[in-house]
């Protein structure tokens, strides 16, 4: 067997996290069966895949172009796969229209966070190709519960074709990653931070991730506690909020690029903010739950998936003043704290990366049942 996964984007971020722990759980579970990847140029993932001896294949997924479905189909009729997984929508169109045609293959798609296009025009459009593809589409995997039922409802020719496969992260790997050393900037930004606790978000800077909340909420939360500081990676230090938040209140909120390695950030930090209106799974909270660090995040798709409400974090309304309430308890409450870091902790002890893939294998066929 040979199956091919896809990727829409070759940098950083939640979908290749996932893809590459998936590629090398399958690794360890099925040493027989063949995997390459096709993503485009560019970013860290490529080399590390070849690393694993994977053959990669570049090619523009995250463009439209004809000639993309051409390339496509051109290295399907070369490698023969058995199963086609796609990641995100440009993965996604190509993957599964190539198979339109004399190509043979099980088609298995990820949304890694469904998000239909803003707009009734764009919107439609998007509904519409996504229903037209659909019979190309074996499965559709889910990463959860909120996620499936938005796409049986929107997408009615997949709702019988949803398996619900729940993200996780390796805690061994994690704990791993958060032992190395931060770069020499952002062991400074600790260093110096004024604040005894330190909240981190992380996130690019999308209007998804709603950093206008996260500012609105780290301004109320300063303003009121004197020991807090707040690290946003990923935001924009450029914009009008963060350039206000930063002048207010000096030295106490650190903005800094995306990084390769958020869980040597996430360690260090008191709680995880996210302040996202709607999410897939998100692995910064996994990430945060298996180095025993609890989340507040707004009570929304994705996020209420993941947190337990008084358990390993606290979910909120989508205001700052709830957020910051929230914090406030937190960060006033000692046993409340350790309370939500053993919530978070028990949570990561759930997390069986080979049972995960396991679960992969029965969709892919590897599996019985």
């Amino acid at each position: 067997m040979h199956i091919v996964q896809c990727l829409s984007n070759s940098s950083h971020g939640g979908a290749q996290q996932v893809v590459y722990l998936l590629v090398t759980t399958l690794r360890k579970l099925y040493p027989d069966v063949r995997q390459s990847v096709v993503l485009p140029e560019g970013g860290v993932f490529g080399d590390r895949f070849r690393s694993l001896g994977i053959d990669v294949y570049h090619i523009s997924l995250n463009r439209i172009s004809s000639s993309v479905t051409g390339a496509m189909r051109g290295l399907f009729r070369s490698v023969n796969p058995s199963v086609v997984h796609t990641h995100g929508k440009g993965a996604g169109l190509y993957g599964r229209r190539a198979r339109r045609r004399e190509l043979q293959y099980r088609t298995i798609h990820s949304f890694h966070g469904f998000h239909p296009k803003e707009g009734f025009f764009r919107r439609f459009t998007y509904l519409h190709m996504e229903q037209s593809l659909a019979g190309s589409t074996d499965v559709v995997v889910s990463v959860s519960r909120s996620e499936a039922d938005e796409i049986a409802e929107m997408i009615p020719g997949l709702s019988g074709k949803i398996s619900l496969i729940p993200n996780v992260v390796d805690p061994a790997i994690t704990a791993t990653e958060a032992r190395e050393d931060l770069p020499d900037a952002l062991q400074d930004v600790f260093r110096t931070s004024s604040g005894s606790f330190i909240v981190t978000m992380i996130g690019r800077d999308d209007p998804l991730k709603n950093y206008p909340l996260a500012f609105q909420t780290a301004a109320l939360v300063m303003e009121k506690l004197k020991n807090v500081d707040f690290m946003l990676v990923g935001g924009n230090p450029d914009g009008e909020d963060a350039r206000r938040v930063k002048a207010a209140f000096p030295g106490r909120l650190h903005i800094i690029p995306a990084v390769e390695n958020t869980a040597s950030i996430i360690a260090r930090s008191s709680v995880l903010l996210m302040t996202s209106r709607k999410e897939g799974a998100p692995l910064s909270i996994l990430e945060a739950f298996a180095l025993g660090i609890p989340a507040v995040g707004t009570n929304v798709p994705g996020i209420r998936d993941t947190i337990s409400d008084q358990q390993n974090g606290i979910l909120c309304d989508e205001n700052p003043e709830s957020l910051c309430r929230s914090l406030e308890r937190i960060v006033q409450n000692p046993a409340y704290l350790a309370k939500l870091r053993d919530g978070a902790r028990a949570a990561a002890a759930q997390f069986d990366p080979l049972a995960w893939g396991r679960s992969y294998g029965r969709v892919y066929g590897l599996e019985g049942g």
